[in-house]
Formats: structure tokens, sequence, C-alpha cells
């Protein structure tokens, strides 16, 4: 049987919501805290670091699935998420990620991301590209966003999600903390200039610092 190469998705054939839909409205502000007020507690410190207008990078780490959908809540303003490309296609995660902002994490999303910055959106990403407990990074879309942008980026620290389960409805609520850090600022000049994927990761080593302090 001979290998066949799956097709690559044009994504221009696609909607991509960049003004709030009912959707991001609704599960921001209904669906997403409602379904935590029985499983969490939730503590947020810093979150005057993110600005009200203007660009801004939002760069956190990634524990569990249930982070983004938390600074939807928690953030102020739309923010349009950097997820996997693999959840976009022709399916219902599409089409709902879409509706709630999200574009995926590849060479089209970044030209994407880079033109919601310069029409002063609020970007999210996660710097280590994969859920996972360990704060190393395996892309560099947060580096490229941030050099190419010229945006702040505000560092977050979430903690506590990875440890939500239904059985916390029969123990206690899981105690969940996001912090925000100030913001930092990176440029492609300059003698000291640093590449895209070393930017990210001194983006997880404030992250680091925010999740231990």
């Amino acid at each position: 049987m001979r290998y066949r190469k799956r097709p690559v998705l044009n994504y221009s054939r696609l909607r991509w919501y960049r003004e709030m839909t009912t959707t991001y409205g609704v599960t921001a502000q209904c669906i997403v805290p409602t379904g935590l007020r029985a499983f969490a507690r939730i503590t947020v410190t810093g979150l005057e670091h993110v600005p009200s207008t203007g660009p801004i990078i939002l760069a956190a780490n990634h524990f569990d699935n249930l982070d983004a959908y938390l600074l939807l809540h928690l953030v102020p303003r739309q923010v349009h998420f950097a997820a996997r490309p693999d959840g976009f296609g022709t399916g219902t995660l599409c089409a709902l990620w879409r509706r709630l902002g999200a574009f995926p994490a590849d060479a089209w999303g970044i030209r994407y991301g880079l033109k919601l910055l310069a029409e002063d959106a609020a970007v999210g990403v996660f710097p280590q590209g994969t859920i996972s407990r360990d704060l190393v990074t395996r892309c560099g879309v947060a580096g490229v966003l941030a050099l190419y942008s010229g945006a702040p980026v505000v560092p977050i620290a979430i903690r506590g999600t990875d440890e939500i389960h239904l059985t916390s409805l029969l123990t206690r609520r899981v105690d969940v903390r996001v912090r925000f850090g100030a913001p930092l600022e990176f440029s492609r000049c300059g003698a000291g200039a640093l590449r895209s994927r070393a930017v990210s990761e001194k983006i997880l080593h404030h992250i680091q610092a925010l999740l231990t302090s």
C-alpha cells in the first residue's frame, strides 16, 4: 500500500474571529467561573501588569488543558491563544477554538499572531509548546512573536489546574494560584540580541521564578 500524504489544511478558507464572539463571552464569563467554583479556590495577583489596551503577549506555563480557559476568564480583555496545530481542521474542536479567538502555533499562525499584535491585540502563548510539568521550551513561537512584534511579554505562573479532578467534589476544592509578572521586553537589535528559542527560554525562566517565589 502506498503512503498517502495528509492533505495540508488551507487556513485561508476558514473563518477567523478577531472580534469577541458570543461563544467567547459565554465561555469566559459564565461557563469557566461556574464550572471552577465547585472544584477550586482561585487566587490572582499581579493582574495590574496586563494593560487594558495596546499589544501584549501573555506567556504562561502549561500544566493542564484548563490553563487557557482560566486565563480567558481572568484577563479583562480578549485574548487570542496560539494553540496546537493538530486541533485545527474541520471538526467541532476547530470550530470552537476559532470562535474563542485561537489560532494555530505554526508558521501560518505566527504571521497571523503578528497581525493581531500589530492591531493592538492581546495574544496568549505557552512557551513550553505542549502540556508538561517541565519548564522546557519545545518551540520558539513565543520568542518569534516577542522579537518580531516588539510587544511586551507578561510572564504568568499558574499552579493547581493539573490537580483539579472530578474527585475534588468529594474531597476538597483545589487551591489554584495565578500570578502575573512585570512585563518583559525583547529586541532583535543590538549585540546582545537573543534568538527566538533563547527568548522563549528566558520567558520560562521568569515564569519559574514566579512559581517558586
